[in-house]
């Protein structure tokens, strides 16, 4: 074998995904890698023993989902034994001879670190046994009966390999290694931590929020946008990337389609026009157009502050666009990732708990989709959609919805316009909730069913990154409280529908057969770690990233949307832009979180955030006492005086109900996917005389 061969298969820095800028950002020792606390600490103990004992390091498997740090932590531990790493995978290293040629090529105490290990075929993987135990490999010399076998001694060394599950890997290979670590999934706070630090190793860092958020201090752009400006941005964004000639034509010409009715739109969306409307600078638009095209590899990740407009649908199409002019799609770090409002949002919306869609996102208007649920469920489905949440509470107001089984919801705190919500709530003839916590909205109940929380029951969560994960009951329901598929069982039994089988095993199954993306997994296959759908069969090892190489429909579609003004715009009696979000200490409602004191002593009071001019406007010092009022009515509470804010903007968390800012918020839905919009009303602040400093 060639030295040029031997380096296809190994490299002193890794792959592609593994090379240049990205390697530099990591940590480079344990004391600065974040999280996996259990890990770092027992590495810090055997490597600390090793080096005493001047040997190599035991070998080490490291199990866990892509992207928690595997291949980093194999870096950091090649450095802390001050050796060198070779670096390869399992789908790389195809024959037993490719093996033996990077064994035979290693050092005394280096890393060969091998990802996808259990990809290894099982004749490479034999070549292992005697290199892992006795630091020799058996090559056999010849062929037909004169062939012989030869032991041939290698250097001490130390293998790390790297799966998704342990399970994976066949007992002999998993046996042999001295240690096993299992990645968890990383803390918000320590998510927040590596972030910066990437960035202050260089990583490049866009934010775009109408308040300087944290983590803008870390950004090299920060893109102040004006609420309800979000499509005439990355409007923007492209038009500088097209004027710069940084569009990826290769990508655009081999996998989209519309690209010159797109750019033709977009063309006049200069920065510096947008600059008029986003009250954004120009230059720093252009310069983020820059960086994101540039990169090898950027991800867009968004929240509601993107989604919950009268033009949201348009936002995240828009986004789509950038993506797809950059080629940005279908490769290792890039994509747009949608940050969901709460854990398994992504699960609830693959089940079909939507009103258009079955479980798999099979259209309800497709008799094929609905033939094929039929199959499983014995009856065919309506091929009528139903109603969105928001416009749910519309039909109860009017009469024509009279009765409402509300599970795990709080519309009386989070649905916009409240005072409309409890007038809808109140003309139901009849209303049922099934909660953890008598919230607002059970008060309100005629019949209010308690609930087991997540750690009662069993089950699965689906995050962003669309893995399926197992959730395992922890604890028994206290007192009256069921598990919710008791509950339903039971209802379902009332109505002549009894369930055969109420076990959550069950139910997965049920959906693996309605839903072609969970169809190869199961409950048995989800107990040694999470899959990715799609995950269409039962040898398939789910798909960590979307869309290589083709789209699910074909080519990716641009599709032109032009900026419009949000439904309600400041004026003479309103001035300001009301947007609701949240806090770091509070989640939703406040139906868990208001119960805990130390998040009440952090976050427990209303408060609206405004900037120094607009606070002098309102007569209103920072802790003092504020009156907000738009079309819908009036809250009160405490002023917090930030220049962190732009000046025509307001900022309300929409947890607490004492001070509900979904009084304030309007009813105007994007066309589309009915998401009211939230992020973008007309207000006016008013400071209450005598009120008192905080």
């Amino acid at each position: 074998m060639t030295g040029k061969e031997r380096e296809s298969l190994v490299s002193p820095q890794g792959f592609a995904e593994d090379t240049g800028f990205e390697l530099s950002v990591r940590p480079k020792r344990l004391e600065d890698f974040i999280g996996q606390e259990k890990i770092v600490k027992n590495l810090l103990v055997f490597i600390e023993a090793a080096k005493k004992r001047n040997e190599a390091l035991d070998h080490v498997l490291l199990c866990g989902p892509p992207g928690l740090g595997k291949t980093t932590l194999a870096y950091i531990m090649s450095r802390e034994m001050d050796v060198d790493i070779k670096v390869t995978s399992g789908p790389v290293v195809e024959r037993p001879g490719d093996l033996a040629a990077i064994l035979t090529n290693l050092h005394e105490g280096d890393v060969l670190f091998i990802d996808e290990i259990h990809r290894l075929s099982h004749v490479v993987e034999e070549i292992l046994y005697p290199a892992m135990e006795d630091y020799h490999i058996d090559i056999l010399i010849g062929q037909g009966p004169s062939a012989r076998s030869m032991k041939l001694e290698i250097p001490r060394f130390t293998l790390i390999g790297a799966t998704t599950r342990a399970g994976l890997l066949t007992s002999p290979l998993r046996d042999r290694f001295g240690m096993t670590f299992r990645f968890e999934f990383y803390a918000p706070a320590e998510l927040a931590v590596i972030i910066k630090r990437a960035a202050r190793r260089g990583a490049r860092l866009i934010v775009a929020d109408p308040r300087r958020i944290e983590l803008a201090e870390e950004a090299e752009v920060y893109l102040p946008l004006k609420p309800g400006t979000n499509v005439a941005l990355y409007n923007a964004l492209a038009c500088a990337i097209l004027e710069e000639g940084l569009a990826d034509r290769e990508f655009i010409a081999e996998r989209t389609e519309g690209f010159e009715d797109w750019a033709a739109s977009v063309r006049s969306c200069t920065p510096e026009k947008a600059a008029e409307v986003c009250g954004v600078d120009a230059g720093d638009i252009r310069r983020a157009a820059r960086i994101y095209a540039e990169a090898r590899a950027a991800g867009i990740y968004y929240a509601m502050g993107v989604t919950q407009h009268t033009a949201g649908t348009e936002s995240v199409m828009a986004l789509s666009n950038l993506a797809l002019v950059c080629g940005k799609l279908g490769k290792a770090g890039c994509g747009i990732n949608p940050l969901r409002g709460q854990n398994n949002v992504q699960g609830a919306c693959d089940v079909g708990a939507l009103p258009d869609v079955l479980p798999g996102y099979r259209k309800v208007s497709d008799p094929a989709a609905r033939a094929a649920a039929a199959a499983v469920w014995g009856r065919e489905p309506p091929a009528e959609p139903g109603l969105t949440v928001t416009e749910m509470i519309r039909a109860a107001e009017s009469g024509h919805i009279g009765f409402l089984y509300i599970m795990g919801e709080n519309p009386l705190v989070s649905d916009p316009d409240i005072g409309h919500v409890r007038e809808a709530l109140t003309a139901a003839e009849f209303l049922v909730v099934q909660d953890i916590f008598l919230t607002e909205t059970a008060a309100l109940a005629d019949v209010v069913l308690p609930a087991a929380c997540f750690a009662e029951k069993d089950g699965t969560f689906t995050n962003t990154e669309r893995r399926v994960q197992r959730v395992r009951k922890a604890v028994t329901p206290p007192g009256r409280a069921r598990e919710d598929l008791d509950i339903l069982a039971d209802l379902l039994a009332r109505l002549g529908r009894p369930q055969a089988d109420r076990t959550g095993a069950g139910v997965f199954a049920e959906l693996a057969k309605l839903a072609p993306q969970y169809a190869g997994m199961s409950w048995d296959r989800l107990e040694n770690g999470g899959l990715q759908w799609p995950c269409p069969s039962p040898d398939h090892p789910g798909t960590p990233i979307l869309h290589v190489g083709r789209f699910t429909r074909g080519p990716g579609r641009f599709i032109p949307y032009r900026w419009r003004p949000p439904a309600e715009e400041p004026d003479a009696e309103y001035p300001l832009v009301l947007t609701t979000g949240r806090n770091l200490y509070q989640y939703h409602t406040r139906t868990m979180t208001g119960r805990e004191p130390g998040l009440s002593i952090l976050a427990g009071r209303a408060y609206a955030e405004l900037h120094p001019h607009a606070a002098d406007r309102a007569g209103v010092i920072h802790g003092g006492l504020l009156r907000l009022s738009t079309r819908r009515g009036s809250i009160e509470l405490c002023a917090r005086v930030s220049e962190a804010i732009r000046p025509d903007t307001v900022f309300v968390p929409f947890h607490y109900a004492e001070a509900a800012a979904n009084i304030l918020t309007g009813t105007a839905l994007d066309p589309h996917a009915k998401i009211p919009e939230l992020k973008v009303c007309a207000v006016r602040a008013e400071g209450i005389e005598d009120s008192g400093t905080a």
